[in-house]
Formats: structure tokens, sequence, C-alpha cells
């Protein structure tokens, strides 16, 4: 590609030596390859050095002692020799087009960061689930206060340039989270600069019970996005007050439908009165959220109907 810049890949991976293979197989698979895969493995106990060994090309491995991912990926990016980084974890996919689209974006654009859509998808049946754009309604250019109400970036999507992911992550450094560390660098990117996105599906996102959200309770999910967005209130400038005063609402709000669906209806309760006292506005805020998502949901399944009455038999 004319005028292509070098792109570092980094993984970071933790006892997923199987699951590992198949990600390396699908950057493998890249149009447009990229300069080096760099795997920080994050002090597995399985193979996952052989299989990292074992993959070929411009395959750097490292192992350091278990500091989760977090650390493991700011390690990856430190020792990237590429203009730009493409981050994927250990058990997503990447399509074949994936840099070179992003790539061509960015380059039109002149946006520092690129995203694009990715599909969930079941990893016991390999069912398609759902488009992350027909779940949350997604934006380019200045998107800071659009996501500060909820994470519409699949992580294993982003292109970005090197020196502004590491400007990025040595400001998110200063928090250790379990769960939301790509929100908070998401965040801190779009204050910085804006994104440029590509509307194709580039990306897998594999739904399994060793997931981080899976594997996450509700009130650790809540703590962590609190940790975050009491974060941006103290380096974020004024003008951010109020989306995240309404992303404090909306995420107990998200708590307690968790409590809810996990059959605890009195905390969840506790947790959407405790949301409301706080700001009453999330009565109209809420609904009209839960409608803009919904409506990409329902639109999601027409779809998807349509396109089964459209295929030929057989």
């Amino acid at each position: 590609m004319a005028g292509s810049r070098s792109v570092s890949v980094v993984i970071a991976t933790y006892n997923r030596a199987g699951l590992l293979a198949e990600t390396l197989q699908a950057i493998a698979r890249q149009t447009m390859p990229p300069q080096e895969v760099i795997i920080i493995d994050d002090g597995s106990t399985d193979h996952t050095a052989e299989v990292a060994k074992g993959a070929g090309g411009e395959v750097r491995y490292e192992r350091i002692a278990n500091q989760g991912p977090q650390a493991a990926r700011g390690h990856g990016v430190t020792l990237a020799s590429g203009e730009l980084i493409a981050v994927v974890d250990d058990d997503d996919l990447w399509l074949p087009e994936k840099l070179a689209l992003q790539h061509e974006a960015m380059q039109r654009s002149g946006c520092p960061w690129v995203y694009g859509d990715a599909m969930a998808f079941d990893d016991h049946s390999g069912k398609d689930l759902y488009r992350f754009s027909e779940v949350s309604q997604p934006h380019s250019g200045r998107v800071r206060d659009a996501l500060l109400q909820v994470n519409f970036i699949p992580s294993p999507t982003v292109l970005i340039e090197r020196a502004l992911l590491l400007r990025v992550q040595s400001r998110a450094a200063a928090l250790d989270l379990r769960f939301g560390e790509d929100w908070l660098t998401w965040l801190l990117a779009a204050d910085e600069a804006p994104v440029a996105r590509v509307e194709q599906v580039v990306a897998r996102y594999r739904i399994h019970p060793g997931g981080a959200a899976s594997r996450t309770s509700v009130e650790q999910r809540l703590r962590d996005s609190e940790q975050v967005l009491d974060f941006c209130a103290t380096v974020f400038d004024r003008s951010a007050r109020g989306a995240i005063a309404k992303a404090r609402g909306l995420a107990r709000l998200k708590a307690a439908v968790g409590m809810v669906s996990e059959r605890r209806p009195l905390q969840g309760m506790g947790f959407a009165l405790g949301a409301l006292v706080r700001r009453p506005w999330l009565l109209v805020e809420a609904p009209l959220t839960g409608a803009r998502m919904g409506r990409h949901l329902l639109g999601a399944k027409f779809r998807t109907l349509r396109q089964a009455e459209a295929k030929p038999p057989g």
C-alpha cells in the first residue's frame, strides 16, 4: 500500500494457548501484514510459549511475572517499533481486511486513531450474536462525551498512533482496574484527539465464560466504572462535568439491571433508587438511551430476517 505506515500488533495473554493460536492465525491472514506481532505472556502456566514461538513470521514473545492485562499490554506497547499500534486480546479474531481498511480511513481522515465495527459471537456454537453498532450507537470525530455514557468502541478494532497511545497509557496507569481499562484508554484518547470510524465489521469478539465481562461481578464492574469517572472528573476540563454526572447515574442503573438479571431484585431496586435520588433527570435520560439501543437491536433483527428470507433454499 502506497505511503503505508508500519503497524505493530500487541497481544497480552494469560493461559489461553488454544485461543491465542486462532488469534495469531487471523493476524497472519491480514491483506496488509503488520511489521511485527508482540506477545506479552502475563505469567501463563499452560503451553502459551510453544504456541507463540511456533507462530513464525515477525512474532516477538516475552514472558513477564503476572501483573494483569493492563500492565502486560502497556509493556508490549513500549516495546513496539511501529508508527501505529493495533491491540487485540488473545481471544478475539480479526477479519482479513481489518488493518488495510483502517489504515486507509486514518490516511483519509487525518485522525490519529480509528476504530471499526465488531461482531460478537458465541464461543461454544460459533453463532453470531450481535454487531456492536446494533447495541450502542457509534460516533466519530470528537466523541469524548458520548463515550462517557457507553463504551461503543470495540477494543480489538482500534488502530492508533503509537505516540498518542503512549501518552494515554502514562495517564491511565494512575488506576489499577480489573474491568474497564480499555474504556479509560479510549476516553483519554478521545479527550485529546478526534477518532475516525470504518462502518465494516473488522473483528469478531468472542463471548465465553472466561471473558472479562463474564468473570467480573456486577459490583466490581460498577466500582471500576466509578473509578474511571472519578479520574476523568479530575483530568477533563469543565465542559465534561454534565456528561460525567449523567454517566455516573447510568452506570448505577446498568448495575441495577445486572442485579435484577442475576435474580437480585431488591439490591437492583436499591441501586436504581439511589441513582435516581442523585440524578432525577435519569427518569428521562435512561429511557431515551434504552430506546436508542432498542431501536438498533430491533433494526438488526429485521435485517437478519430479511437476509434469511432472501437466501435461496438449500
